[in-house]
């Protein structure tokens, strides 16, 4: 099942923010007007958007009624277990490091990075997935999803925010993806480069969506092995009810 939708990506007006950019931002790259309207505009868009109330939790959804947890183009974003982070990003969202005063890599400036599930799985099956290397020739190259996101067996302490992209509310944000094919073109004056190659199918590995993603759209985390049972409570604790918390094995807590 497939999450992507033909959408108008050209923005022919775009009223001056109500939400000034948060005086943290770091400007890594100079953007030009029509950039500079765009980026404000996004985070306008981005701060009505995390006003939204959520009913109910998609991956348990798709569960009782006998579906898989990840469907095709869900985005999954990973880092280290931190709970202090976790706290932040419940409260920011999952946003550009520039934006909240960290300097940008340098390749997708103003973007929050994502991992994209190619085909509709299950959690310990796209894990898995990720761990197996590409082939090409014969060489053996790992996948960058096996440095970012827990697996089964590893025993560092990773987590994977899973974000709930079939809600057509969030479409608004979703659109300005620097990997999407049809918001490309437009994302190429923000960014510098994409530091994977560019793939318009639906099977895309990867999105950089234009400032992030807010907090109330992550519909689950995946928590490495490594994490115990009282670490993934005060997880539970931070995220709330409507965040499901998930084992390597797809094990619910």
């Amino acid at each position: 099942m497939s999450i992507d939708s033909s959408l108008n990506f050209e923005v022919k007006s775009i009223e001056i923010s109500k939400t000034p950019l948060p005086h943290e931002i770091i400007f890594g790259k100079e953007l030009g007007q029509e950039d500079m309207a765009l980026l404000e505009h996004q985070w306008d868009v981005f701060n009505q958007i995390k006003q939204f109330p959520i009913f109910e939790n998609p991956i348990q959804k798709r569960r009782l009624e006998g579906g898989v947890d990840l469907t095709q183009g869900t985005l999954l974003h990973g880092t280290s277990f931190n709970i202090e982070k976790i706290k932040k990003i419940k409260e920011t969202g999952i946003v550009s490091g520039e934006l909240i005063g960290i300097p940008e890599d340098n390749e997708t400036h103003y973007c929050a990075d994502f991992f994209r599930v190619p085909n509709d799985t299950s959690i310990p099956q796209y894990l898995e997935w990720c761990g197996q290397p590409i082939i090409n020739g014969m060489l053996k190259i790992k996948r960058g999803e096996s440095a970012y996101l827990p697996r089964q067996g590893k025993q560092s302490k990773q987590i994977a925010f899973i974000i709930n992209n079939e809600d057509s509310r969030l479409q608004p944000l979703l659109k300005y993806d620097a990997y999407g094919p049809s918001s490309h073109e437009r994302m190429k004056s923000i960014i510098n480069f994409l530091p994977r190659e560019f793939d318009p199918s639906p099977t895309r590995t990867t999105s950089a969506i234009l400032i992030g993603i807010p907090s109330n759209f992550i519909s689950g985390i995946i928590i490495s092995d490594g994490i115990s049972t009282g670490e993934a409570a005060d997880i539970k604790q931070i995220m709330g009810e409507m965040t499901s918390v998930f084992r390597t094995n797809g094990e619910i807590i």
